[in-house]
């Protein structure tokens, strides 16, 4: 069983959350400091019949996102942007593999290295638009003649 820490659990973080939990294999634990967010993550979880586990952190935290993924096998980042590239930072110093859909100001490219030294891979600025819908749009481009 893969352990799945998702840390936010806002709009796109909570569904992030259920999807992953929806799928065999995964033991996911979506993470807030925000307990209205907490609530409603539960809440849609138990709706859709999903087991998700919900628990409560400083995302702001180094050292709260370090106790967090010392069980998990991949870390997926839906946080606000003032916490994303701090967060991206830990958890290439963790060693765990990220994806995360927070936008970040700073540029990501600056953990390149680190992330290299780590043997860490981290997909980032992968939300819905932009994101996703660029590499939709690559990947048909790649596949036309």
């Amino acid at each position: 069983m893969a352990n799945v820490v998702v840390m936010g659990c806002g709009m796109v973080g909570s569904v992030m959350a259920t999807d992953l939990a929806r799928e065999p294999g995964l033991k996911v634990t979506a993470v807030d400091a925000s307990p209205e967010a907490r609530a409603r993550a539960s809440e849609r979880a138990k709706r859709l019949g999903v087991p998700l586990t919900v628990a409560e952190a400083d995302l702001g935290s180094a050292s709260e996102i370090r106790r967090l993924l010392t069980t998990a096998d991949l870390a997926c980042g839906a946080m606000a942007s003032r916490l994303a590239f701090a967060a991206l930072r830990t958890v290439i110093e963790a060693g765990k593999p990220y994806c995360d859909i927070s936008f970040m100001g700073e540029d990501a490219w600056d953990l390149d290295e680190l992330a290299k030294t780590k043997g860490v891979t981290a997909v980032v600025d992968i939300g819905v638009a932009p994101g996703m819908s660029h590499v939709l749009a690559a990947r048909a481009a790649a596949d036309l003649d």
